[in-house]
């Protein structure tokens, strides 16, 4: 699944997202206080990984270059 076929999915709930560092891009998806955090495939194009959790842990992990 591509990043736009995630978009029409999750509409104005997700979009997508740099770490601080501005190295990397995922498209996130908010529900309440959880989050769906979606990464890019390392060989083909489109969606090759994903997590989900509570926001304050999952997305600030992700904006600070640590790993969950």
């Amino acid at each position: 699944m591509s990043f736009a076929e995630l978009a029409q999915v999750h509409g104005p709930r997700g979009a997508l997202i740099h770490n601080d560092a501005g190295d990397a891009t995922v498209y996130l998806v908010r529900f309440g206080n959880r989050v769906g955090l979606f990464t890019g495939h390392p060989i083909r194009p489109g969606v090759g990984y994903f997590q989900v959790g509570l926001a304050d842990h999952v997305e600030r992990a992700f904006r600070q270059g640590r790993s969950c």
